[in-house]
Order: structure tokens, then C-alpha cells, then sequence
């Protein structure tokens, strides 16, 4: 009546509370609520799950399944690439220090290796 309206963007990263399909959620919320209001697909709030570490003198890159990996070091020259990357993938660096790790798009990471 005064514009208010809400709109659904299901998303399952906190307490797994939308685990099914967009189907799924939607018929559970309409059938068990009763819910009119629009619905969208489930969304990642979180950003990406790609997780960066370094362990062993190595960059560890996890949930980066078929994208693009590149290392840069504080100069911003490119040391390392990885196309097509596995969901797990471990780049041996041969210096210790501090790097930046981009996958695919998303903005780089930071990134100390250590002895």
C-alpha cells in the first residue's frame, strides 16, 4: 500500500537453511507459508568460496575448479598461472614473501608464504 514490497533471495551459506534447488525452496515456501511474493534464485552473499593459504613454502587454492589462478609478487609481475584450475591446486613457490593471488575475476588476495 505504501510501496513497501519483499523480495526472496534464498541463500544457503548461513546455517544451511535453504539446501534445496530454487524449485525446491520455492514450493516449500509457498506450499508451507503460503508466500506471494516475488522469488529469485539462491544467491552467494558470502562472495566466493575460494579459499587461499600458504603452507610449506606453497600457495594452496581451493574451489577454484576451472578457472584461471595467477600469482603476482609485490612488484606486480606475474610468477605463477594455473588455466583451468582443479578444485584444489598447490603452487610451490621458490622464495618466501608476501604475493597476491587473483582467480578468475575476482579481486586479488594477499597471500605470506613462509618458510
Amino acid at each position: 500500500e505504501q510501496g513497501f514490497e519483499i523480495l526472496d533471495f534464498p541463500c544457503n551459506q548461513f546455517a544451511n537453511q535453504a539446501p534445496g534447488s530454487d524449485d525446491e525452496i520455492h514450493d516449500f515456501c509457498t506450499i508451507k507459508f503460503g508466500t506471494e511474493f516475488p522469488q529469485f534464485k539462491k544467491i552467494d552473499v558470502n562472495g566466493d568460496n575460494i579459499t587461499i593459504y600458504s603452507a610449506n613454502n606453497n600457495i594452496i587454492v581451493r574451489g577454484a575448479e576451472q578457472q584461471t589462478i595467477r600469482v603476482f609478487d609485490v612488484v606486480g609481475r606475474l610468477v605463477a598461472q594455473r588455466s583451468n584450475a582443479n578444485d584444489e591446486e598447490t603452487i610451490a613457490m621458490t622464495n618466501t614473501g608476501v604475493y597476491l593471488v587473483k582467480v578468475g575475476d575476482a579481486p586479488a588476495r594477499r597471500v605470506v608464504v613462509r618458510r
